[in-house]
């Protein structure tokens, strides 16, 4: 397996292929899966509103946003972080040159730092994290000749987390972990150890010891470590950092894994199996950790894709949404094109469907959490999206300019001409 780096914040696995979001407000879930390569769109780029009437007297969910909201890209050459407003105002060069072929970029949980993060190839690892302040200063930095993995921001605002991997050649590096504080230059090193996740409240962080294959939490607080059952491993935190999704069995195929998932309760110990989202299937957290949007069965239509349903973590039971379908053209959708609103009532997610190199379209749906008032949106002629944080807009490229719109279609306006970097080459600022 070749390394990568995450751009997508938050988490940090290399091989299970599940997307456990637990979402920080600003669009920035907790991810394990990177989409693939897209097929170039070059529909009309912009967006088509096609609401459909929803059940009479439903509730309804907004869909025009609340602020302008502020949106970080990379420059067209890949080496700087540009700022610029949801409106089009406001552009400005944050960095100078310290960015790179970065990936991200990577909002901390308040919206007010934000990180660059190279990785290296195989041929010459190395490893460079930058973070920075609104006014462009330098506030932390880290350089490795390793391996990067994935970088994620705790809920604090202060710390975050990468994995490396360091040594002659990739077969034979040790992976570790650093966590690094932007307040001050201390860092911890988890030796041995991968697959990271920080809790919700950013207190503590669930990880794998490599060499036993244990699953661990370290306590930021006492800076002590405590070991669970070993053959486990961390996928996500759930029902507010009271119990950890986790993987038993698991075995890496050529393709993702093939593992049982299970909820873990911290207090107890007890194991509860969650069939539901076995073998790396893709899953979404609500913010309070107490429901999981996952990809069910294959949808019966003529493009494919898969079927949305609600898991409740509480109570174990799942709630199809009747004709939810979500495609895209790969082996993984990715993970922005899911959202649950801010208070988990409705889910918003993004059906791509490309029907040729030339005729790829994107379809916004929304529907409520409990598998009701399913509504059409809008249509837009692309294939990446992301939702912004209060889930009134959407994000887009195509080809290699940035647009926004409002999720119902509507005021659809090209950002930027020229985007760079990896993808996501822009990412919405978190809301204060």
């Amino acid at each position: 397996m070749k390394p990568i780096v995450i751009a997508l914040a938050l988490a940090l696995t290399a091989g299970v292929l599940a997307v456990a979001c637990g979402d920080d407000g600003g669009g920035s879930p907790t991810r394990t899966a990177t989409a693939s390569p897209s097929p170039v769109a070059t529909a009309t780029p912009e967006a088509t509103a096609t609401a459909a009437a929803s059940t009479a007297g439903a509730t309804p969910a907004p869909t025009t946003s609340s602020g302008a909201g502020e949106i970080a890209y990379f420059g067209p050459e890949g080496a700087d972080i540009w700022l610029v407003s949801a409106d089009g105002g406001g552009q400005r060069k944050l960095t100078e040159g310290q960015c790179q072929q970065a990936a991200g970029p990577f909002w901390s949980r308040r919206g007010d730092k934000i990180a660059c993060v190279s990785g290296g190839t195989e041929e010459a690892p190395e490893t460079k994290i930058t973070i920075f302040d609104l006014e462009g200063r330098t506030l932390a930095a880290a350089e490795h000749k390793a391996w990067l993995w994935g970088f994620a921001w705790s809920a604090d605002n202060r710390h975050f987390v990468y994995a490396i991997s360091e040594g002659e050649t990739l077969e034979t590096a040790r992976p570790s972990l650093v966590i690094g504080d932007t307040e001050s230059e201390a860092t911890v090193r988890l030796e041995e150890a991968g697959d990271a996740r920080w809790s919700p409240d950013g207190s503590q962080l669930a990880y794998l010891k490599a060499a036993g294959e244990e699953p661990a939490i370290y306590d930021m607080a006492s800076g002590q470590t405590r070991t669970l059952d070993p053959g486990l491993r961390p996928l996500a935190w759930a029902l507010g950092g009271k119990a950890l999704l986790v993987a038993a069995n698991y075995q890496q195929q050529d393709i993702g894994a093939s593992y049982k998932a299970n909820l873990l309760d911290l207090a107890s110990g007890e194991m509860t199996r969650v069939p539901e989202l076995d073998n790396g299937t893709q899953f979404w957290l609500s913010r309070d950790g107490q429901a999981a949007a996952f990809l069910a069965g294959p949808a019966e239509r003529e493009e494919g894709g898969v079927t949305v349903s609600i898991l409740d973590l509480a109570t174990l039971n799942v709630t199809p949404i009747e004709g939810a379908v979500i495609g895209y053209p790969s082996e993984a959708i990715p993970p922005d094109h899911i959202a649950f609103s801010a208070d988990g009532a409705h889910l918003y997610w993004v059906d791509v469907v490309a029907k040729s190199d030339e005729e790829v379209s994107g379809t916004i749906y929304r529907a409520r959490s409990d598998g009701s008032e399913l509504t059409q949106l809008a249509t837009v002629g692309a294939v990446l999206f992301a939702f912004s944080p209060d889930r009134t807009r959407v994000l887009y490229t195509v080809e290699s300019a940035l647009w926004v719109a409002g999720v119902d279609g509507g005021d659809a306006r090209s950002l930027v001409e020229n985007v760079g970097g990896r993808w996501p080459p822009a990412a919405w600022r978190p809301l204060p």
